[in-house]
């Protein structure tokens, strides 16, 4: 993993509070493509759960603050999408899935097809990595 605290401790900050101004959204990119998708996901969802105060809603407003993150960082926000798909399955968010993998298939490029393949390959849970193998044999 490329990524100094500096960069996740802003990157979690801009999550947590949906600041999505350049340089906040530098850092998540940087933290993202840096390889610690998981570990800022994991850390935001933390987070919201202490201030939020229940997981679903923890997980809706993360997600919206991921949609916000797609218009202008397409490849991180999905990244990190996928990787709050399992958060969201887990907790039935059956809404918060589906919106999930329609932003991933409506714009499937390679260098986010690399990305889930990665994640497809580490995932330690089958139904998760059956899940990444469907997303990945979509065609867009």
């Amino acid at each position: 993993m490329n990524v100094n605290d500096d960069n996740l401790a802003v990157a979690i900050q801009a999550l947590v509070g949906g600041r999505l101004e350049q340089m906040h959204r530098s850092a998540v990119d940087r933290v993202v493509l840096g390889g610690a998708a998981s570990t800022l996901i994991q850390e935001v969802f933390a987070r919201l759960e202490c201030t939020v105060g229940d997981d679903e809603h923890s997980v809706q407003r993360l997600m919206t603050t991921l949609e916000a993150l797609a218009e202008i960082s397409p490849l991180s926000a999905r990244i990190l999408m996928a990787m709050l798909w399992p958060i969201a399955g887990r907790l039935l968010l059956h809404n918060v899935c589906d919106a999930i993998d329609l932003w991933i298939v409506n714009q499937l490029s390679d260098d986010l097809r690399r990305h889930l393949r990665q994640m497809m390959e580490s995932e330690r849970n089958e139904s998760s990595r059956s899940h990444l193998q469907r997303l990945l044999q979509n065609r867009s």
